[in-house]
């Protein structure tokens, strides 16, 4: 698991990596979500957040911060497939943000920690909504981008500035989530560790 630095740096580098590249997406239709079984200690649903939502999380932030780099970029306007999947992938990953705290469900009741949970909770809800969005439009922008196009490889760097404001307020309040959960010996037994 990442240190709360490198969780931070890498949001930052997502926030100014949305500044300057993109993809294309598909629209998939939503399947009803099975029923989400409670849990029932604050460790289990430590362990459900970090191993459903952080750790995949990250991995969406790393590729979207290789979009700061230009060699990057150049694959993105050249069309590289293997560059364009991998950004859609994790682009539409991310995007699902929302439906995995779903699947997570609600912090349990009876914690000794719950307001620290449900402060937990409300700042990934918010992170997940500004992703959300960030995505949407990067995804756009990287449609734009990879056209071909000089006339709209330029709107696509313009939809590219679009998704920087959700980009940051999901970046901060991702980072508020992890520093609380640090604090919480739960998170700490599922490898989300404080900075040293």
């Amino acid at each position: 698991m990442m240190s709360s630095s490198s969780l931070r740096f890498l949001a930052l580098l997502m926030s100014l990596a949305l500044l300057g590249a993109g993809c294309g997406s598909d629209n998939e239709s939503l399947q009803p979500s099975p029923p989400v079984t409670p849990a029932t200690t604050a460790d289990e649903w430590a362990g459900r957040v970090v191993n459903r939502l952080m750790r995949p999380t990250n991995r969406d932030l790393e590729v979207l911060a290789t979009l700061n780099n230009p060699q990057t970029k150049l694959y993105i306007e050249q069309g590289n497939e293997t560059t364009l999947d991998v950004l859609n992938r994790r682009l539409n990953d991310l995007a699902k943000c929302s439906d995995r705290l779903v699947a997570i469900g609600a912090p349990p009741l009876g914690s000794a920690r719950i307001r620290q949970l449900r402060r937990v909770d409300a700042a990934l809800r918010r992170a997940c909504l500004h992703y959300e969005k960030a995505a949407e439009i990067v995804l756009v922008a990287v449609e734009l981008l990879s056209s071909g196009r000089a006339d709209v490889i330029e709107r696509g760097e313009d939809k590219l500035r679009e998704a920087a404001p959700d980009a940051a307020a999901g970046a901060k309040a991702y980072d508020d989530a992890v520093q609380i959960a640090q604090r919480i010996p739960a998170f700490r037994r599922h490898g989300l560790t404080p900075p040293a």
